[in-house]
């Protein structure tokens, strides 16, 4: 497939990945960052990857961020509580100023986005995902069903979904369609996925920069016998609907 010509738009832009936890938000911004080099940053090995771009939710909590990223003409900025949170949404609005915003919020089978959710939760926080009772990330009342029926209501009005596993399998076609809804030329490369982190150790960060390839801050959970809840059917099938009309499309 060529690849069709644009000039990035004057002012910049604003690239937010929103998304649920384990639904692929790593890899949607290195995707990001190695076809598009407005939104890319090189850092030295000695930098954090907190540089590569900005976590909204910690900076609405009341945490810190590195906002060097911010002071580009275009960056990301990953979120996984926008579409809850009213000062985040304001907070975003005084980032972005004059720059266009686009969001994209990935999407993965339900099975193992449920399956990776249970064992970040164990791992990070020591409970699993129980759709019965209170969502263990968001920890706000709502069941996990609830989390990602309402974050899904959202998004469809708001956002762009991009499929992982269809992702994975047609890189190429992705590219070029973020590229022309964000108005910029996807670099020439022969490969466009980003290499798998393997741990998210420091070291392993180091040695990643070393050998030339992309450094995130993919969280790596540990593995663990867990039980995965009963999949609610009327969700199981919204996610395959959304997935089906998630970028790339099919040419």
């Amino acid at each position: 497939m060529q690849t069709k010509m644009y000039t990035a738009p004057l002012g910049g832009k604003v690239v937010v990945i929103a998304s649920l936890p384990r639904t692929g938000t790593h890899f949607v911004i290195d995707f990001m960052r190695k076809n598009f080099v407005t939104l890319d940053v090189s850092l030295p090995v000695w930098r954090s990857s907190e540089r590569l771009y900005i976590n909204l939710d910690r900076l609405v909590n009341g945490g810190s961020w590195i906002m060097s990223s911010a002071t580009r003409s275009s960056f990301l900025v990953k979120t996984h509580e926008l579409p809850f949170s009213h000062e985040g949404q304001t907070l975003l609005k005084d980032l972005v100023r004059s720059r266009k915003v686009h969001i994209f919020t990935p999407v993965r089978p339900y099975k193992s986005f449920i399956e990776s959710y249970s064992r970040y939760l164990n791992y990070s926080t020591g409970r699993s995902v129980s759709f019965k009772g209170e969502d263990p990330y968001y920890r706000d009342g709502r069941t996990t069903k609830q989390i990602v029926e309402d974050f899904l209501n959202w998004c469809e009005i708001h956002s762009t979904f991009i499929d992982v596993e269809k992702a994975v399998r047609s890189p190429e076609d992705l590219a070029n369609q973020i590229g022309e809804m964000i108005e910029e030329t996807p670099r020439d490369i022969e490969r466009r996925l980003p290499d798998r982190r393997q741990s998210n150790g420091r070291l392993d960060e180091i040695l990643i920069r070393l050998k030339g390839r992309e450094s995130s801050e993919v969280i790596m959970p540990k593995s663990a016998d867990l039980f995965i809840p009963h999949l609610p059917t009327d969700l199981e099938k919204r996610i395959e609907s959304v997935r089906q009309n998630a970028l790339p499309y099919s040419n």
